[in-house]
């Protein structure tokens, strides 16, 4: 996991499967927490990389998507285990 969402995680005392709601609202359903979000809006140049690379991720997890969306649509004779090289996990992103 990036540096800046794991710091960001453990600074709201959250987790991985609170992600989504962590950065979407400004505090968990039942109003008990209110998650900071400043740790993640202002990093000026040291933050580019993560957001370029954020950016990157986002295109590829919505084209593979997309190509799994169709092949499920159109009953692909192909094993859902399979998937195209293009959408397959990178090396890097399982360490």
């Amino acid at each position: 996991m990036p540096e800046m969402l794991r710091d960001f995680l453990e600074k709201n005392e959250s987790h991985v499967d609170r992600l989504y709601e962590s950065l979407r609202y400004p505090s968990n359903r039942d109003m008990s927490q209110n998650y900071e979000h400043i740790m993640l809006k202002y990093k000026g140049r040291k933050g580019l990389p993560f957001y370029e690379e954020l950016v990157t991720d986002i295109g590829v997890i919505a084209k593979c998507a997309v190509t799994l969306g169709r092949e499920l649509e159109r009953g692909s004779e192909q094993q859902l285990g399979q998937v195209s090289s293009d959408c397959a996990p990178s090396d890097e992103a399982s360490s």
